[in-house]
């Protein structure tokens, strides 16, 4: 008796598993899939399922969402499997980029791996686009924040300007400018400022004037620069130090439109240092 049901289980968990296989449905939503009888995609629109390749065929509506398999292509019709039934639904009713994708399995020839390798691909473009993305936000988000520690550095020491950049440039003949960018931050506004600007060669060695003898330039801006504003542009030609290629600007004195005026303490300079934009 033991023997007989053991064996009558056998065959029913035999005959269900043969069953399944031949009609086995996915149930994978969100993403193509492939089954040894074609591609499971979800439809993204409610589309027309007919019994014949034809329009003329007798049909009925498979609803937005559903799942169903495709079996094979001839234009303009898919041959599908939809809740273990075949039948035949427009191309139009697929979205281009997956029905385009499949066209190449079906009617190129391309391997169906091929299909989810093309989605793996497009999926790590966007993964990694996203993390470079991801990746500039928190550099720019942590030289914000260094920007915020030096002023504050500054503002301690009574500095009314933050340099925001320096660069060496060359006009069209080649003779090496100095130019600077910078920020007012200060609660008065600023009419005139001084900088001395000592040149240097790609070996970190000074180029001096060559009547002078030293490697500093001066220069002045007489521009009016409101608090929090910032300027930028401002620019000098390096007249005698032709082979500089390296600067450092120092902040000498500044000069309010309320007539104050400011002066850079010994031991606390303001500086930034730049280099050749070629």
């Amino acid at each position: 008796m033991k023997n007989i049901i053991a064996k009558s289980i056998f065959f029913f968990f035999l005959f269900t598993l043969t069953f399944y296989s031949q009609n086995k449905i996915l149930t994978q939503t969100g993403k193509n899939k492939i089954d040894k009888n074609g591609v499971e995609i979800t439809l993204k629109k409610e589309s027309t399922l007919r019994l014949e390749p034809t329009v003329k065929s007798s049909s009925k509506i498979i609803p937005i969402g559903s799942n169903i398999t495709l079996l094979s292509f001839s234009y303009p019709f898919w041959k599908v499997l939809y809740l273990r039934e075949t039948g035949y639904i427009s191309d139009y009713f697929l979205e281009s980029a997956v029905s385009n994708k499949i066209k190449d399995a079906f009617v190129n020839k391309v391997p169906l791996a091929r299909i989810i390798i093309m989605d793996e691909e497009e999926k790590e473009v966007q993964v990694a686009a996203e993390d470079l993305e991801k990746a500039n936000k928190a550099a720019a988000a942590e030289e914000e924040e260094k920007v915020k520690i030096n002023i504050e550095k500054l503002k301690k020491i009574g500095s009314p300007i933050y340099f925001i950049s320096a660069y060496v440039t060359f006009n069209a003949i080649e003779n090496p400018g100095a130019m600077i960018a910078i920020e007012n931050i200060s609660k008065d506004t600023i009419d005139a400022y001084t900088v001395g600007i000592y040149c240097y060669n790609r070996f970190g060695e000074p180029v001096n004037h060559y009547l002078y003898h030293t490697n500093r330039f001066g220069g002045i801006s007489q521009e009016t620069i409101k608090p929090n504003e910032e300027k930028f542009g401002e620019s000098w030609t390096l007249f005698g130090h032709e082979n500089t290629s390296k600067i450092k600007v120092i902040l000498e004195k500044v000069h309010f439109t309320n007539g104050k005026t400011w002066y850079s303490k010994k031991g606390e300079p303001v500086y930034i240092k730049g280099v050749s934009s070629l």
